[in-house]
């Protein structure tokens, strides 16, 4: 999943994207896959379905790697219920606008949520295999790109290559957790009252510019950019 503030560069935050969602506390048992090229379509199916217990039985590194891949399900799970009460209350025009980019020159605030395509991805790489020369480095998903590695039993997905550090590895769970209770705090806004989809895409991005940032942007000692609700008065 990626979110992009249009007042940033593109920021994928699985990358971000939670330490409150749904955390992974034991270590899943892994269960290594015959080839690499097995392992990456056991990931993209678990990925795609949502199905945490699967993946995390391929990530191997402990569970507090496992938990990171955890949030990254949890943070899939929460922008689809987003998207289908979205949908559902203000249609599938007003998503494809919510989801459209915003010309820079423009300086408004907007958010968007977009989704892996796993089917082009199978595609691309239906008959990729990890070798000497790839290091078995696929990014299969923006941002995160994932080493498939052999065991004496099988192939897995290298969870601590991802992460230089220990303290890396946490501030991306914490990040990447964020980022979906930011998400699933707006739930609550899809259909109010004298709320529009234009007026939540707005106001998402404003917020989340000031979620990242750590506090409003000013010209001039005021905003250019005034709120036309707030999340936590509804």
């Amino acid at each position: 999943m990626k979110i992009v503030h249009h007042f940033l560069s593109p920021l994928f935050i699985l990358c971000f994207i939670f330490s409150g969602c749904n955390s992974q506390k034991n270590t899943v048992t892994l269960d290594p896959a015959t080839t690499s090229n097995e392992a990456l379509g056991r990931t993209l199916d678990a990925f795609e379905k949502r199905d945490k217990e699967a993946l995390l039985a391929l990530v191997s590194g402990g569970s507090e790697v496992q938990k990171f891949f955890g949030t990254v399900v949890d943070s899939f799970e929460v922008a689809d219920s987003f998207k289908t009460k979205f949908v559902d209350v203000y249609g599938k025009e007003a998503w494809d606008a919510f989801q459209a980019a915003i010309p820079l020159d423009q300086q408004t605030p907007s958010f968007q949520i977009t989704f892996p395509d796993f089917e082009q991805i199978r595609k691309d790489y239906s008959d990729w295999e990890a070798t000497t020369d790839n290091g078995g480095v696929l990014e299969v998903v923006p941002s995160i790109p994932l080493t498939f590695k052999q065991l004496q039993d099988g192939w897995v997905i290298d969870g601590p290559k991802i992460f230089p550090d220990k303290k890396t590895l946490k501030g991306f769970t914490e990040t990447q957790s964020m980022v979906s209770e930011f998400i699933e705090s707006y739930l609550k806004a899809i259909g109010h009252e004298e709320i529009s989809a234009e007026d939540i895409d707005y106001q998402m991005g404003k917020d989340f510019m000031i979620l990242l940032m750590g506090g409003e942007l000013l010209v001039d000692g005021k905003t250019s950019n005034p709120d036309r609700f707030k999340i936590d008065e509804l």
